[in-house]
Order: structure tokens, then sequence, then C-alpha cells
């Protein structure tokens, strides 16, 4: 397995689920000065690659590390901004959808071993949205995908 191949399948399954339909765009990698017709969105950043798990001799278990970015927005009330409704999803509701994609294909279609979640952080200072223009908030859920790399491959 190659570290390109589960980021590629991680896109895949955030674009393709039922689950996500209301996210615009599913971004690979941080994307700066964002405009209000991409949000809300996803974005996908890889951030570790090659943490030995166990090594078998010619096979190893790998954890790679990914950090999935929710972003909200409402320019009309920012109250919805962490709770939604109906009709709207905040922040809190976009976590949950991401984690309930990941966790309903926990092995990516039989391509990983497994994914874990570490604690979400919400709303970072320099979240790569242009606030001025209009209000949004941020969620970063760090991910730990376990793959088996074979040497050779």
């Amino acid at each position: 397995m190659k570290p390109g191949t589960i980021f590629t399948k991680l896109i895949k399954t955030f674009g393709g689920s039922e689950d996500l339909s209301y996210i615009r765009n599913v971004f690979k990698g941080v994307r700066f000065d964002i405009e209000i017709d991409s949000l809300p969105c996803i974005m996908l950043e890889p951030t570790q690659n090659g943490d030995i798990q166990q090594d078998m001799n010619q096979t190893k278990n790998v954890w790679a590390s990914y950090d999935v970015m929710g972003v909200a927005y409402n320019a009309y009330d920012q109250d919805l901004l962490f709770v939604g409704n109906t009709h709207y999803k905040g922040v809190y509701d976009i976590e949950n959808d991401i984690r309930a994609v990941l966790q309903s294909s926990y092995t990516l279609g039989d391509t990983v071993i497994d994914i874990q979640f570490e604690p979400s952080v919400f709303n970072l200072l320099d979240f790569p949205v242009r606030r001025e223009k209009y209000p949004a908030r941020g969620v970063v859920i760090p991910i730990r995908v376990l793959y088996r790399q074979v040497d050779g491959e």
C-alpha cells in the first residue's frame, strides 16, 4: 500500500458520501482565502507518515496521519455556526458527519487496516478563512490510518 493511495481513497470517500452531500468542496490540502462559494468544505492535509507499528521483515504495519478540516459558515445567523438545524449544518454537525463517514468504513473498503481518531480542535486562530468577509468556524479532526506496506511496493 502506498500513502498516496490512502489519500486518494479518503478524498473519494468524503466526496462520495450521502452523509456529506451538503459539502460543496473536498480539497486536497489546506486552501487559503476560501471564498463563500466553496463553503461548507472539507480539506484533507497529510501530516505524517512512516510511524512503524510492527515490522515483520518484508511486511510492515505503518501509521499515516492526516488532518481532516471542516469549515462551516452562515452569513445570516451566526448562532447556527456551531449547531445547525434542518436547513443548515454547523461545525459540530460537520464534525459528527465526518466521523460517521469514516467509522462506517474504518478500512476504507478493505484498503487499510484501521482508522483512529484524535481529539477534535475547533476554530483555530489561523484557520484559512477570510473572516472579515463572513462568519466561519472550523474543526480539525486529526486521524491516524494504519496500513500494510510490503517491501518493493
